[in-house]
């Protein structure tokens, strides 16, 4: 996962000789609180609704391991190396490829393009490892790729509303922790929450094409060059 960050930091200094334009700043800590509830408000949603029309069954077992004072130092582990694997890749595509694209294009195409981008990676993984779902490998990818799509015009817009690449190292490592693992462990799976939950299941790209088209229409709140305060082109 550290790839695109690596070639990003090598590409930046071998350009312009330092390591400015990535983002390494704070902005203002709304969108950093946002970056974080999102992912972990979406996952309950998705995962409470399995739940409550018993798609899935809730483990009180597992619960009552996870709520409890030795889980913690377990809990902060987990985010940290999770924050950790996702900087890799977010220095890389919203640290440069986003605000680089943005200083010759639309949000839209930006956002779409550098989507796709981002999918793209992700194949040679899914066709060649064990990085999908249970389903057939078509059911895989027919999810699996407008829910990328979709969280790239997330990704983009919450990294130039805030001209900080943390949002969206937090949105993706809370993310990958809170759907992948923590809210798994509450959950006994079925053969149906296969299909539906996690990131090959059909709740994610429902959740991030509507979120998707939400950020979208709010595209003219973006500014084009923070410093100077111009707005973005649609």
């Amino acid at each position: 996962m550290w790839c695109p960050g690596i070639s990003a930091i090598v590409t930046r200094h071998y350009f312009q000789r330092n390591l400015k334009g990535f983002g390494f700043c704070t902005g203002k800590p709304v969108w950093l609180i946002l970056s974080v509830l999102i992912p972990i408000c979406a996952g309950l949603l998705m995962f409470v609704s399995a739940w409550i029309f018993s798609i899935a069954e809730f483990s009180y077992e597992s619960f009552a391991n996870i709520f409890s004072a030795g889980f913690i130092p377990v809990f902060c582990i987990a985010v940290l190396f999770n924050l950790f694997a996702a900087a890799g890749e977010e220095i890389g595509w919203r640290g440069l490829l986003v605000p680089e694209m943005a200083r010759f294009m639309g949000f839209t195409k930006l956002a779409l393009i550098s989507g796709a981008i981002w999918t793209v990676w992700h194949f040679p993984l899914i066709f060649f490892s064990t990085y999908n779902g249970a389903g057939p490998l078509w059911y895989s990818l027919m999810v699996f790729i407008p829910s990328v799509i979709g969280a790239g015009v997330i990704l983009a817009w919450l990294r130039l509303k805030s001209g900080s690449v943390f949002t969206a190292i937090l949105f993706y490592g809370f993310w990958n922790y809170f759907i992948q693992s923590f809210y798994p462990a509450l959950t006994i799976q079925t053969e149906a929450s296969e299909f539906m939950l996690g990131e090959f299941g059909w709740a994610c790209p429902v959740f991030y094409i509507i979120l998707a088209f939400i950020f979208w229409h709010f595209r003219g709140l973006l500014p084009k060059n923070p410093d100077k305060g111009e707005n973005i082109r649609a």
